[in-house]
This record gives structure tokens, sequence and C-alpha cells, in this order.
């Protein structure tokens, strides 16, 4: 594929009907966009209704597990790039989970979570 990249639907995706392609500035800054969604995230547990701000944090983790291992964006380890630690984030989220559903839903969540995102 030639030219500039595509990014896919998402936290990060396009805009509905819009122009998907990503330009190369846009491919270095990428890493304070999802800085503030990852902020956004975090603070959206605290809210009432957490459930959108774990949905979110869930997405970004993966996001992040998925951008390790490819170029996606223009940096040798963008997960490093970006000043985020997954380990914390997941900590965070089962951390909220359990406080606000309880061991046997923290139970039910986290251990396909560990099975799914767990690396050498």
């Amino acid at each position: 594929m030639g030219g500039r990249p595509v990014c896919g639907a998402g936290p990060i995706g396009g805009v509905p009907g819009g122009d998907r392609r990503v330009s190369p500035r846009e491919r270095t800054r990428w890493r304070f966009t999802f800085k503030r969604l990852v902020t956004e995230a975090q603070e959206a547990l605290r809210a009432e209704d957490a459930g959108p701000g774990e949905h979110a944090l869930k997405q970004l983790i993966d996001l992040a597990c998925a951008a390790h291992g490819y170029d996606y964006f223009r940096s040798e380890d963008p997960v490093a790039a970006a000043g985020f630690v997954v380990s914390d984030a997941v900590a965070v989220l089962w951390a909220s989970t359990w406080e606000r559903h309880g061991f046997q839903v923290f139970a039910e969540t986290a251990a396909p979570q560990l099975i799914r995102r767990e690396s050498r």
C-alpha cells in the first residue's frame, strides 16, 4: 500500500464519511492524543456511571498491546513514547471493577483479560 496509512475506526479513528488517511505529522503526534484519551478514560472511572470509562480504558489498553508489535506509529516503541504503562492502566481498571462491582465480577472479567493480554 503506497501513500499515507489508513487509520482504523475506534478512539483514534477517522471521522465517519471523512478522509481517514493519517498525515506523517499526525502519526508523530499521536501520543498526545493517546495520553489525552487515557486521562479522560481514567477520569471517567470516577463518574457515577463508570461503564463508558471502563470500556474506553479496555480499548486503549488493547490498542497499546496491539501497537507494540506493529509499525502503526512513527516511533520505535510507541507505548513507551506515549508514557503509557499497560500494567498501571490495567491495575486502575481492575481496582475500579472490584470497587464498583465486587470480587465476583472482577474475577469474571480480569481472568480473561489477563489471558488475552499476557505476553512474554
